[in-house]
């Protein structure tokens, strides 16, 4: 059964969806190489936060979206724009890493 979106079909769901996560990952480099780490943490933390949302609803067919976001959040947290005091963000970041690294 083809669930229907306002956009047309569960497919062109996900296309749109893949869409906005390239556009808000290519976004969020733009921000970190003009040197607005702020604005680029922010970017790469809403890009995963739709990635994740959209994953768990079965929308992303091309797990390889993730890595370039948590390789930006991951400098973030480098460059302390992002705080962890705990590092529980890091190993959640990792832990998702590895399991869409081992499912490709």
């Amino acid at each position: 059964r083809v669930r229907r979106t306002a956009g047309g079909s569960e497919g062109g769901a996900r296309e749109e969806v893949e869409a906005v996560i390239k556009a808000m990952t290519d976004k969020a480099k733009t921000e970190a190489t003009i040197g607005d780490r702020i604005a680029s943490a922010r970017t790469y933390q809403d890009a995963y936060e739709l990635f994740m949302r959209s994953d768990e609803a079965g929308r992303i067919g091309d797990s390889s979206l993730s890595f370039p976001i948590i390789s930006g959040i991951m400098l973030a947290l480098k460059w302390k724009t992002i705080r962890d005091a705990d590092g529980s963000y890091e190993l959640s970041l990792v832990t998702t890493f590895i399991s869409n690294a081992l499912a490709s």
